[in-house]
């Protein structure tokens, strides 16, 4: 497959920039260099001296210019295949191969993902999960791409992995849409939901569960951190309690219906309600919580929490009683979304030490983030402590009257130019 222009132009562009002044520097150091040998050397001849040392400056020229070029062009060739990878793997056409590819570019570029190969993946993750079509609006993809590598960026989430984990919230109903899903696990993660780590497995194996039980996602996240926080072990032991009552909740058995019996509640009932799913299934696992909680002789409430919620309950312990749909939702924090910019400044930093890839210093580095102070003013003794905002354009808090003056005219200026 041949290699398009346009993709190649933007490989190799980005990687030659500054050749020119390269090439500059290159020709001045070797011409002093030729006239510091010719003066030294009185036996060399003075055409073949220089005619010598200049073809090798041009050779090291050319040597530079054709290792910057073959750095580009090696890139390019390799964001080429990954883009045909990308196209095999989903059955693109050309053009949607194309289109993906710029796609994937456009989000490299500008600081996401460790290279154009997870980005790629992302993508990969979000149409085979079904999180968003490979022909949704650019929009929407590069976003959804985005979330999905910050939140594996910020928790050493697998990108394929936690766009599953989306995927299912999405085919179980938990969540409406892929924003809603990446931000209900950023907000898992953020409130402690993976202390043990599993919280992407728990929810691709969990969430048809979940919805049996009448769950929606913040509800069961939820469930999960507060049986964490009440020292569960993990999140799969808790998931798995609710799995087990929503099986026994409508099994019939004897066993079922004496632990029902010994919360007070009727066993046909229970099984009735929790049947129609939605509200009214959470609503029976909510009361039988509370039921369980409200037992004061600990034998019986263990013994009707087994007969409930099986074995797990036993793994669980006093964790099971700290479960409480009715705030659940609540406990499993808000989130505004995935941390773009502390992820982004991550993931470029790691590829240029001070500068993203736009050639710009990173947004929260030392440089961009401090601030000068406004001097006293001739008519105080103690000044103005206004700080400047990072850009300088005016003070933050006004310094007294003026507005801070850029950092080397402050230096320049006396105490009285900026008394307003």
């Amino acid at each position: 497959m041949p290699v398009e222009v346009g993709v190649g132009y933007v490989s190799v562009v980005p990687e030659a920039r500054g050749f020119g002044r390269l090439l500059n520097q290159q020709i001045r150091g070797d011409s002093v260099s030729v006239g510091t040998t010719a003066g030294q050397d009185a036996g060399r001849g003075f055409l073949g001296g220089i005619g010598g040392v200049v073809k090798a400056g041009v050779v090291g020229v050319a040597a530079a210019g054709g290792a910057l070029f073959a750095a580009g062009f090696s890139k390019a060739v390799e964001q080429d295949k990954s883009r045909a990878k990308l196209g095999a793997q989903l059955g693109l056409t050309e053009k949607e191969s194309a289109r993906a590819g710029k796609i994937a570019g456009g989000v490299y570029a500008k600081g996401y993902g460790e290279s154009v190969d997870q980005v790629n993946d992302a993508l990969k993750g979000l149409a085979q999960n079904g999180v968003a079509s490979i022909n949704a609006p650019r929009k929407e993809l590069e976003g959804l791409s985005r979330s999905a590598l910050n939140l594996a960026e910020t928790f050493d989430a697998d990108v394929g992995e936690s766009t599953k984990a989306v995927g299912q919230l999405i085919r179980t109903g938990l969540v409406k849409n892929g924003k809603e899903g990446f931000d209900l696990l950023t907000a898992g993660f953020q409130s402690g939901a993976d202390k043990a780590g599993d919280l992407i497995d728990t929810v691709n194996e969990y969430s048809t569960q979940w919805r049996k039980a009448g769950l929606d996602g913040a509800t069961a996240i939820g469930l999960i951190g507060q049986a964490l926080q009440a020292g569960a072990r993990d999140g799969d032991v808790a998931a798995d309690a609710i799995k087990e009552f929503s099986i026994r909740a409508v099994d019939g058995s004897k066993t079922s219906a004496d632990g029902f019996k010994m919360l007070g509640l009727n066993a046909d009932d229970m099984a009735s309600k929790f049947a129609k799913g939605g509200s009214a299934a959470n609503g029976v696992l909510d009361l039988t919580l509370d039921r369980l909680r409200g037992i004061k002789d600990p034998v019986k409430q263990s013994a009707a929490a087994v007969a409930l919620f099986g074995t797990q309950s036993e793994d669980l312990g006093a964790a099971l009683y700290a479960m409480d749909p009715s705030t659940a939702a609540a406990a499993s924090g808000r989130s505004a979304g995935p941390p773009t910019a502390w992820a982004r400044r991550c993931t470029t930093r790691r590829r240029s030490r001070s500068k993203c890839s736009s050639g710009r210093r990173c947004k929260g580095s030392r440089t961009s983030q401090r601030s000068t102070r406004c001097p006293p003013s001739s008519g105080s003794a103690t000044g103005s402590t206004g700080t400047c905002c990072p850009r300088r354009r005016q003070s933050a808090a006004r310094c007294s009257t003026c507005s801070c003056p850029p950092r080397r005219a402050l230096v320049k200026r006396s105490r009285a130019a900026c008394s307003g």
